[in-house]
Protein backbone atom coordinates (compact mmCIF):
# COMPACT_ATOMS: atom_id res chain seq x y z
CA UNK A 1 0.00 0.00 0.00
CA UNK A 2 1.02 3.61 -0.54
CA UNK A 3 2.87 5.31 2.22
CA UNK A 4 -0.01 8.52 1.87
CA UNK A 5 -3.03 6.21 1.66
CA UNK A 6 -1.34 3.73 4.75
CA UNK A 7 -1.27 7.34 6.68
CA UNK A 8 -4.93 8.61 5.39
CA UNK A 9 -6.11 5.33 6.24
CA UNK A 10 -3.75 5.62 10.04
CA UNK A 11 -5.15 8.87 10.29
CA UNK A 12 -8.92 7.50 10.48
CA UNK A 13 -8.38 5.26 12.73
CA UNK A 14 -6.94 6.95 15.46
CA UNK A 15 -9.41 9.96 14.92
CA UNK A 16 -11.77 7.10 15.08
CA UNK A 17 -11.19 5.14 17.88
CA UNK A 18 -7.94 6.57 19.29
CA UNK A 19 -6.81 8.52 21.89
CA UNK A 20 -3.94 11.21 21.57
CA UNK A 21 -3.12 12.69 25.09
CA UNK A 22 -1.03 13.71 28.07
CA UNK A 23 -1.11 11.08 31.29
CA UNK A 24 -0.16 12.76 34.68
CA UNK A 25 2.53 11.32 36.45
CA UNK A 26 3.35 12.20 40.00
CA UNK A 27 6.98 11.90 40.78
CA UNK A 28 8.84 13.98 43.42
CA UNK A 29 10.43 12.31 46.75
CA UNK A 30 12.38 14.09 49.75
CA UNK A 31 12.44 17.39 47.69
CA UNK A 32 8.96 16.51 46.21
CA UNK A 33 10.70 19.42 43.44
CA UNK A 34 8.85 18.16 41.00
CA UNK A 35 5.00 17.10 41.57
CA UNK A 36 3.39 17.35 37.98
CA UNK A 37 5.35 15.29 34.81
CA UNK A 38 3.39 14.78 31.65
CA UNK A 39 3.89 11.29 29.68
CA UNK A 40 2.58 11.36 26.19
CA UNK A 41 0.41 8.73 24.62
CA UNK A 42 -1.60 7.22 21.61
CA UNK A 43 -3.87 4.57 22.17
CA UNK A 44 -6.73 2.23 20.62
CA UNK A 45 -8.80 0.07 21.25
CA UNK A 46 -10.51 -2.41 19.15
CA UNK A 47 -12.09 -5.76 19.55
CA UNK A 48 -10.58 -6.97 16.23
CA UNK A 49 -7.02 -7.46 16.53
CA UNK A 50 -5.87 -6.95 12.87
CA UNK A 51 -5.06 -3.46 13.26
CA UNK A 52 -3.70 -3.32 16.78
CA UNK A 53 -1.13 -5.74 15.41
CA UNK A 54 -0.81 -3.79 12.40
CA UNK A 55 -0.11 -0.83 14.86
CA UNK A 56 2.65 -2.54 16.61
CA UNK A 57 4.33 -3.86 13.46
CA UNK A 58 4.52 -0.96 12.07
CA UNK A 59 5.48 1.75 15.07
CA UNK A 60 6.31 -0.86 17.93
CA UNK A 61 4.20 -0.22 21.41
CA UNK A 62 2.42 -2.23 23.56
CA UNK A 63 -0.66 -4.38 23.52
CA UNK A 64 -2.66 -5.35 26.40
CA UNK A 65 -5.96 -7.23 26.68
CA UNK A 66 -8.58 -4.63 27.49
CA UNK A 67 -12.18 -5.29 28.76
CA UNK A 68 -14.91 -2.18 28.93
CA UNK A 69 -17.40 -3.97 30.52
CA UNK A 70 -18.47 -6.83 32.30
CA UNK A 71 -22.12 -8.07 30.75
CA UNK A 72 -21.22 -11.22 29.44
CA UNK A 73 -22.21 -10.30 25.78
CA UNK A 74 -19.06 -7.75 25.17
CA UNK A 75 -16.64 -8.98 23.21
CA UNK A 76 -13.25 -9.04 24.63
CA UNK A 77 -10.63 -6.09 23.12
CA UNK A 78 -6.85 -5.31 22.68
CA UNK A 79 -5.58 -1.72 23.61
CA UNK A 80 -2.38 -1.37 21.50
CA UNK A 81 -0.60 1.80 23.02
CA UNK A 82 2.75 3.95 22.87
CA UNK A 83 4.68 6.57 25.15
CA UNK A 84 7.82 6.51 23.24
CA UNK A 85 8.45 10.12 22.61
CA UNK A 86 10.06 9.65 19.48
CA UNK A 87 7.59 7.27 17.67
CA UNK A 88 5.12 9.81 18.95
CA UNK A 89 6.72 12.27 16.51
CA UNK A 90 7.03 9.97 13.84
CA UNK A 91 3.04 8.67 14.00
CA UNK A 92 1.95 12.66 14.85
CA UNK A 93 4.02 14.06 11.81
CA UNK A 94 2.54 11.00 9.58
CA UNK A 95 -0.83 11.15 10.40
CA UNK A 96 -1.62 15.27 11.15
CA UNK A 97 -2.36 16.32 7.70
CA UNK A 98 -5.00 13.60 7.66
CA UNK A 99 -6.47 14.10 10.82
CA UNK A 100 -10.17 16.35 10.95
CA UNK A 101 -11.38 15.44 14.25
CA UNK A 102 -8.37 14.73 16.54
CA UNK A 103 -5.66 17.16 14.65
CA UNK A 104 -5.75 19.98 17.47
CA UNK A 105 -4.94 16.99 19.98
CA UNK A 106 -2.28 15.99 17.77
CA UNK A 107 -0.76 19.73 17.38
CA UNK A 108 -1.10 20.33 21.15
CA UNK A 109 0.83 16.39 21.84
CA UNK A 110 3.75 17.70 19.50
CA UNK A 111 4.55 21.45 21.22
CA UNK A 112 4.53 19.81 24.58
CA UNK A 113 7.75 17.61 23.21
CA UNK A 114 8.78 20.11 21.92
CA UNK A 115 9.03 22.45 24.84
CA UNK A 116 9.23 19.38 26.99
CA UNK A 117 12.69 17.89 25.54
CA UNK A 118 13.81 13.98 27.13
CA UNK A 119 14.49 14.50 30.54
CA UNK A 120 14.22 18.04 30.48
CA UNK A 121 10.60 18.70 31.65
CA UNK A 122 12.10 19.93 35.51
CA UNK A 123 13.32 23.00 33.09
CA UNK A 124 10.33 23.84 31.95
CA UNK A 125 7.60 26.01 34.42
CA UNK A 126 5.21 23.67 35.97
CA UNK A 127 2.67 26.14 34.74
CA UNK A 128 3.25 25.76 30.93
CA UNK A 129 3.03 21.22 31.45
CA UNK A 130 -0.20 22.09 33.62
CA UNK A 131 -1.23 24.19 30.82
CA UNK A 132 -0.67 21.74 27.77
CA UNK A 133 -2.57 19.08 30.09
CA UNK A 134 -5.76 21.13 30.98
CA UNK A 135 -5.83 22.07 27.43
CA UNK A 136 -5.62 18.27 26.68
CA UNK A 137 -8.21 17.43 29.22
CA UNK A 138 -10.92 19.76 27.50
CA UNK A 139 -10.32 18.55 24.43
CA UNK A 140 -10.55 14.73 25.18
CA UNK A 141 -13.63 15.47 27.22
CA UNK A 142 -16.39 12.74 26.88
CA UNK A 143 -20.15 14.23 25.88
CA UNK A 144 -21.64 16.78 23.76
CA UNK A 145 -19.50 19.10 22.22
CA UNK A 146 -19.89 23.02 23.29
CA UNK A 147 -19.95 25.73 20.51
CA UNK A 148 -17.78 28.48 21.50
Amino acid sequence: MRKDLTNAYLAGIIDADGYIGLIKRYTGGRNDLQKNFFVPVIKLASTTPVITDFLKKEFGGHIDKARFSNLPNTKPAVMWSVRNRKIIIEILNRIEPYLMIKKERAETVLAFIEECKIGRQDLVPEENRIAYYNKMKILNRRGLATTE
